[in-house]
């Protein structure tokens, strides 16, 4: 692997790398962080993560992944003025389709990204529920554009006290798991942006399945 300092210089030069969609996706654009790097280290799907092996199958994509995170950890500015100006281009946005939110001064920028921007819908998957907690806690408010959805595993990862805030769950289903009558992901984010339903849409307390990743 090349040295860090010459890969940080290309971040910085390259600037922000936006997908402008992919299969499940459609055309809604999003920004990845490398999975593992940022992630939980205790969640479940740590050492089994589906986009882990997506970036080993893939070296354009962890190559990218990789260069948002060092442009983040290098210019934080400079990732954030570039991921507003995307949110002024679009009407729908997804934050890390890879990776997590890596740290409270990450989220506290991109709620004033999102904020700055209210006709772009933003959202974000999160296990690092307590970065989120914590900056409610110290006074910080969501804006109603920006949707925080808190992940779950199976078997139940989310624990007594995790959700104070009655944030939105998105629950990991098997394909042998009886979803109890919740919502289940219908796997395509434009099309229920075009129906108005998914993920796009949930409120405070709901709940509902997605499809285990493969």
């Amino acid at each position: 692997m090349e040295n860090e300092n010459i890969l940080t210089e290309k971040a910085i030069a390259r600037g922000l790398f936006v997908s402008p969609g992919n299969k499940k996706m459609g055309g809604v654009p999003s920004v990845s962080l490398p999975a593992i790097t940022t992630c939980r280290p205790d969640a479940p799907c740590f050492k089994a993560c589906y986009a882990a092996a997506m970036e080993r199958r893939y070296k354009e994509t962890a190559g990218t992944d990789l260069n948002n995170y060092l442009l983040y950890k290098a210019r934080p500015d400079q990732f954030f003025q570039q991921l507003k100006a995307h949110f002024m281009l679009s009407s729908y946005f997804r934050m890390h389709v890879s990776g997590d939110i890596p740290d409270a001064a990450y989220f506290e920028k991109l709620v004033d990204a999102a904020r700055g921007v209210p006709s772009c819908h933003v959202l974000i998957f999160t296990k690092k529920y307590s970065i989120v907690n914590d900056y409610i806690q110290n006074g910080g408010t969501i804006p109603g554009n920006l949707v925080i959805i808190f992940s779950d595993w199976l078997n139940g990862f989310i624990k007594p006290g995790d959700n104070p805030h009655n944030f939105p769950v998105c629950k990991i289903k098997k394909e042998t798991d009886d979803p109890h009558g919740l919502p289940v992901c219908g796997g395509n984010c434009a099309a229920c942006i075009c129906a108005g339903i998914g993920c796009w849409n949930v409120k405070t307390g709901d709940q509902f399945y997605i499809n285990l990743h493969r």
